[in-house]
């Protein structure tokens, strides 16, 4: 595979995508090809080292903002005939009502996430708080009701050993929940993606 046809397969892959954005990651490529051509590459190994376009090109589209995608798919379905575009019409009291609930289902997916989130490490500061106070609680004897000074250095102690094993299990959750979250996104632009070369296809 030569240089044209390498980039000519990029630019079909990203067909769906406005002229700018398509125009703009044509470049970068090209312009890589060229600084690997200039450290000693020949453009055989350049674009053997990079890839196949097809996979680049999805890359990019699962890079993009969500917003992006569906602004060039509404953008596509504008060329639609009139047929179409009267059922659409028609249609639009059930897809519009399954895009709303669609929305706001993934609305309160990601509270929810967050929320575990924000819950998770303010149970974390709150213990490590208490357990800082109870440390220093012989300092201010007058905090100290029915248990002795050095009851309440301990459970400090063990509070605070506490605070951070669920700091840790805390980072641990978030990051899962975070990859969760960023699966959705990247499924739902898979959607689009896959409806976008099935239409293509159809074609």
């Amino acid at each position: 595979m030569n240089r044209q046809e390498f980039l000519k397969r990029l630019t079909d892959g990203l067909s769906q995508l406005p002229q700018a954005e398509i125009d703009k990651t044509v470049i970068f490529y090209s312009e890589m090809l060229d600084d690997m051509i200039e450290d000693g590459y020949t453009e055989t190994d350049a674009i053997a080292s990079m890839g196949a376009p097809e996979e680049i090109a999805r890359q990019v589209l699962q890079d993009l903002p969500i917003t992006t995608l569906v602004k060039s798919r509404v953008k596509s379905k504008m060329r639609l005939g009139a047929a179409n575009i009267v059922l659409l019409v028609l249609g639009s009291p059930i897809w519009l009502t399954l895009l709303l609930a669609l929305a706001v289902i993934l609305l309160a997916v990601y509270a929810v996430i967050w929320s575990v989130i924000v819950a998770l490490f303010a149970v974390v500061i709150g213990l490590a708080l208490m357990s800082v106070m109870l440390i220093f609680s012989p300092l201010f004897p007058q905090f100290i009701y029915g248990i002795s000074a050095l009851s309440a250095v301990g459970m400090g102690f063990a509070g605070a050993g506490i605070s951070i094993l669920l700091f840790h299990t805390s980072v641990f959750i978030s990051k899962m929940l975070i990859r969760m979250s960023a699966s959705i996104i990247r499924g739902i632009k898979s959607l689009f993606i896959k409806r976008r070369e099935n239409d293509e296809k159809s074609c």
